[in-house]
């Protein structure tokens, strides 16, 4: 019957959940729908899946769905927000997780009696364990009215969320369909939109009281509940809180997830949810609980491993590695200073300690003695490290800038392996062995095993090669599959320590070589600290940490290509460090092929770096008086090698300057470099080092240092300044870097400005 204040009606429906258009639904196009081939294979496969995580995902991404309101006139999908909703007549009605057989419940209650109750639509919802009807609303009722008034007929419990016109509903396979009246198409529709009054729950007298911070108090592994609750919802894609009308469907969602981490535990798992769901009654939030509890499944999903490792990862950022303050750059080599400019000006000094081992292979004939009198090379381990998307790609590029060469020396020589192993496969029996070409390969893949690395560094004959990944993990998860620990290899590795293996197959060889292996890493907090977990094992203050900035940038960042010019001057100075200590040199020779440069027996000496570095080793020991702990005094040792070594590569860079203006430059290049390797480490494991010194000690030392007294007598906010005339007044030494540096890296201040700082806690 139609009424003169009453419109013809168009419902709409989508292609899928994720779709942001609609299009017009008609009976026809309905039937099309649920009787199509594509349909029909979805929901088999979502009935043969048994993972509720992965029924919703295909539910979500393949399904089509409808709405129960108006197509709106611009084709965009209804929103309240976007105030497109148009009132049709219709409600949509959702009874989901029933604990009886959904068809035989609609045979007993419903069958036959739809012109009566005004049922339009009914069917099984798309994971079989619920009922979904649409049905006409009674002159002047809200949808919320409507739905209260079906489920109390019913005998049923309102889903709370379904509480608006933009409520979408899937289109199952017509196997699903219970009754479907062909006039739901055709219905016409108030003009006006039906007046919605806010319909008063009522209060359930035993709904226990919940802390609202329940979530932010207690924690998993270290890791606080809300942030793991609010990553889980980003993840969901609900934007970061709960969507409109799907908030049982949400916390399904996230209890699924969340349930191994409260340890199944219903009471506790409710406590932490309640507050993301306070428009959810107490009887359907225990009831989805329960449900999402008890599905099958006992592990933690991926989804869940990923957000743990994450927000670790966040969370060693924060509290073992504040913002690391590297000193201000020296004065470069003017193409290193070239190559700088390549990239983003904040991550200067990180892509400078990261170029370290890649120049030092092309060093690779250098040989000097240190300090101590050891025999060393530019051996360099540099660890770029960052929290996720936050611009370690530069790795990659600078990765393929400075190895363009030795990548095609390697070719050349994994074709010769390749040859090899063709001739050894098709060897007949009593034929000789072929020759062993002993290929000389350079650059190390992460996944290579550690016999074949040894392998490979024996062929060099002395030579450095350079293991690069781009993502660290990898290296975890080969450790414990297939290099066991090569911690010690790496140790051997920045030593030139012996190392080797013994073997009795005849497709191995005995090895027993000085390791020359540099390394190159990028990856997050958590996944470096796998890989470096042990302070003892001496790997640690190997490194040289080049940890990015917190700084964030707009869009991404983009790394430059260099000029012809450029890449021509590179290719020069790597070209005068491959043959520096050769034969080749020595004689005045002309190079012509970079593999037949033959080895020089010459080792160079550095005065003037012996020097600067016993200053700064001293400068150390007299900084140790000022220090609460001895960590910060024994990272400075291996600093120390690791910035001779740095000095060295300068002194070649700079072209082996004999003035003394020059090797100042170089002096000031190996000091940066100790000091910048020393906070790194000190940054990234100073915990772990302070965590021994404690275990060391029975009784530790109780002193009030000198740096306790000068923290405690600034103000709230100083400035460098400040620092200095204080301790002029105590007749100290004016140079205060290392102390601001230290405060720093323990989090005690922050920069707040040009040499202004402010403090953050306070020393007991």
């Amino acid at each position: 019957m139609t009424h003169q204040n009453y419109t013809p009606i168009q419902l709409c429906y989508m292609d899928s959940k994720v779709s942001t258009t609609v299009k017009p639904l008609t009976a026809t196009v309905f039937r099309e729908l649920t009787r199509s081939t594509f349909t029909k294979d979805i929901m088999k496969e979502i009935e043969s899946e048994t993972d509720e995580e992965k029924k919703n995902l295909l539910k979500g991404k393949l399904m089509p769905a409808f709405f129960a309101c108006q197509m709106p006139e611009d084709r965009h999908r209804p929103s309240e927000k976007e105030g497109n909703v148009r009132p049709s007549g219709l409600c949509l009605h959702d009874f989901d997780h029933m604990n009886t057989d959904v068809r035989q419940f609609y045979e007993q209650n419903l069958a036959g009696k739809e012109e009566e109750k005004g049922i339009m639509l009914a069917h099984v919802t798309p994971r079989g364990q619920g009922l979904r009807l649409v049905t006409r609303m009674k002159a002047g009722e809200t949808v919320m009215q409507c739905q209260h008034r079906m489920a109390a007929e019913l005998g049923l419990t309102a889903d709370e969320c379904v509480k608006d016109l933009t409520r979408l509903s899937f289109i199952p396979s017509q196997a699903y369909m219970l009754y479907v009246n062909d006039q739901m198409f055709s219905l016409e529709a108030p003009e006006e939109p039906v007046a919605e009054t806010k319909v008063v729950q009522k209060e359930i007298p035993d709904f226990p009281e919940v802390a609202p911070n329940m979530a932010q108090i207690l924690d998993f592994q270290g890791v606080k509940y809300s942030d793991i609750i609010q990553e889980l919802l980003q993840r969901l894609a609900t934007g970061g809180s709960p969507r409109e009308g799907e908030r049982n469907s949400d916390l399904y969602a996230l209890v699924r997830e969340l349930r191994h981490c409260t340890q199944y535990n219903f009471e506790l798992t409710r406590q932490l949810v309640v507050p993301y769901f306070s428009d959810l009654s107490d009887q359907e939030i225990r009831k989805t609980i329960n449900s999402a509890i008890n599905t099958t499944g006992r592990t933690m999903t991926p989804t869940m491993l990923g957000i743990l490792s994450q927000l670790k990862s966040e969370q060693t950022t924060v509290e073992d590695s504040h913002e690391t303050e590297y000193p201000k750059l020296p004065k470069l080599p003017k193409v290193i200073g070239d190559i700088l400019k390549l990239y983003p000006k904040h991550i200067h000094k990180q892509v400078l300690l990261s170029c370290l081992p890649i120049l030092g292979i092309y060093g690779t004939h250098v040989r000097f003695r240190y300090l101590n009198n050891r025999p060393n090379s530019l051996s360099f381990m540099t660890a770029v490290v960052g929290k996720s998307g936050r611009g370690k790609a530069f790795v990659k590029h600078e990765y393929d800038l400075l190895t363009g060469i030795l990548k095609e020396w390697d070719k050349q020589e994994r074709e010769k392996a390749n040859a090899y192993q063709r001739k050894m496969t098709h060897r007949k029996e009593g034929e000789e062995f072929p020759e062993d070409p002993r290929p000389k390969i350079r650059l190390f893949s992460d996944d290579m095993t550690t016999s074949i690395m040894l392998e490979y560094l024996d062929n060099l004959e002395g030579e450095h090669a350079l293991q690069f990944t781009e993502e660290v993990i990898r290296l975890v998860k080969a450790r414990k599959s297939r290099f066991s620990d090569n911690d010690d290899l790496y140790c051997k590795a920045y030593d030139n320590a012996q190392g080797g293996k013994e073997s009795k197959s005849l497709q191995t060889r005995n090895i027993q070589i000085d390791i020359f292996l540099n390394c190159l890493f990028a990856g997050t907090f958590h996944a470096m600290h796998e890989l470096y977990n042990n302070p003892e094992g001496g790997l640690n203050n190997r490194m040289i940490y080049a940890i990015l900035p917190s700084q964030r940038t707009r869009g991404i960042p983009r790394y430059e290509d260099p000029s012809p010019e450029l890449q021509k001057a590179i290719d020069d100075m790597t070209m005068k460090l491959w043959v520096a200590g050769t034969l080749e040199e020595e004689e005045g020779m002309e190079i012509t092929d970079y593999k037949k440069v033959r080895q020089g027996k010459r080792e160079f000496s550095f005065p003037f770096l012996d020097k600067v570095i016993s200053k700064w080793i001293d400068k150390c020991d007299d900084e140790d008086d000022e220090n609460p702990d001895d960590t910060w005094r024994e990272l400075a040792n291996r600093a120390a090698c690791t910035g001779y070594r740095a000095g060295v590569l300068a002194w070649f860079l700079w072209g082996r300057p004999t003035d003394k203006k020059t090797l100042k430059y170089v002096q000031d290049f190996a000091i940066w470099v100790a000091e910048s390797a020393r906070v790194g480490v000190y940054n990234f494991c100073g915990n772990e080092y302070d965590a021994l010194n404690e275990q060391s000690h029975l009784q530790p030392k109780v002193r009030q240092t000198k740096n306790k007294k000068l923290f405690s007598v600034l103000g709230q906010e100083f400035t460098v300044s400040d620092v200095i005339n204080i301790r002029l007044q105590n007749g100290d030494s004016t140079h205060v870097d290392m102390i601001i540096s230290r405060w720093v890296a323990d989090g005690l201040i922050q920069r707040v400005g040009n040499k202004r700082f402010v403090k953050t806690k306070q020393i007991a």
